[in-house]
């Protein structure tokens, strides 16, 4: 597990307890860190969006391959779900399993934008 004070760069993909969304439970996920990397360095957490490996077509997710990897692997292609967003502390990271490219990192925090949104 990480320690608190250690610096998780945004775009990281860590294996985390990711909790259920009626919070009975938590699974081991992949998760995408969306915080900024100086809100990462100055916080005991950081902000992450699940990853899925689940093929289903589902709105408001992202897919990713190893082909979208700067560093690292993924076991599965994947899907980022950007409105599946929660605070994590260091602590609970279990390990790094990557970096996740510039571009596609863009594309999730596009996605992200268009989920909260304020119109007028």
């Amino acid at each position: 597990m990480m320690s608190a004070g250690t610096g998780i760069e945004q775009r990281s993909i860590i294996l985390v307890p990711f909790p259920f969304s009626d919070l009975t439970g938590a699974k081991k996920r992949p998760a995408l860190v969306v915080s900024s990397s100086d809100f990462n360095i100055k916080n005991d957490d950081v902000i992450c969006c699940l990853i899925t490996s689940n093929p289903e077509d589902i709105e408001h997710s992202i897919k990713i391959t190893n082909k979208d990897m700067e560093s690292g692997f993924l076991e599965f292609e994947s899907k980022v779900k950007a409105y599946r967003m929660f605070t994590v502390s260091k602590k609970l990271i279990y390990r790094l399993l990557g970096i996740l490219n510039l571009a596609k990192s863009k594309a999730v925090i596009e996605e992200i934008n268009k989920i909260i949104e304020i119109k007028k």
